[in-house]
């Protein structure tokens, strides 16, 4: 079903994604054992990824967002869908667009689903597509924001620093509603154009 399909029949659709922030910009991948975070060690300095699950809507802009040290898993995506619906309240018609996280399709978010009171219709964005969600442009722009903070403390002496403050900064504070709205109606338009 397409998005205008689901707007026409009176839903609000919110654009669900999540991302990593680290204070050190390379290509590797890195690991950790589950359930752990990954910790990232460079000269002189020592900091954890912060991870952030956040929700767009195009009238409003950035609704929620939550941050993590440690991965999101299922019962994180249910509180979190929680956490919207209580959002909008129980009347509004709420669909999630999102991408195949495995987490996404995880037992106990099938199970939540399924719950009347939730009442939360999911739209799978295409495989390999990122660019079909308005939130990975969000993203972007945040994180070249995180980037010259973060190249700031380094060139200033600083070693250490509140890495969650300054994600939490570059995450809320980087764009208006109104450019946040503007990357969701991008996303928007390259799905209904491919």
């Amino acid at each position: 079903m397409l998005v205008k399909d689901l707007h026409e029949q009176g839903f609000t659709v919110v654009q669900v994604d999540e991302a990593c922030f680290s204070p050190i910009k390379n290509d590797r991948r890195h690991w950790a054992p589950v359930g752990r975070p990954i910790t990232i060690r460079e000269k002189y300095l020592t900091v954890d990824q912060v991870k952030v699950c956040a929700a767009i809507d195009g009238e409003i802009g950035l609704i929620k967002a939550v941050y993590k040290i440690d991965a999101f898993c299922g019962p994180d995506f249910v509180d979190f869908l929680y956490g919207l619906r209580k959002y909008y309240g129980p009347e509004r018609k709420l669909a999630v667009f999102w991408d195949g996280c495995s987490a996404h399709r995880s037992n106990v978010v099938k199970e939540a689903l399924e719950d009347p009171s939730l009442n939360i219709r999911l739209v799978k964005n295409i495989s390999y597509r990122p660019d079909f969600n308005g939130i990975e442009l969000f993203w972007r722009q945040a994180k070249v924001r995180y980037y010259q903070l973060c190249d700031a403390k380094r060139a200033a002496g600083q070693r250490h620093w509140n890495q969650l403050s300054l994600v939490q900064l570059c995450v809320e504070h980087v764009m208006s509603p109104s450019d946040v709205a503007g990357h969701y109606y991008r996303g928007w338009n390259a799905l209904e154009n491919a």
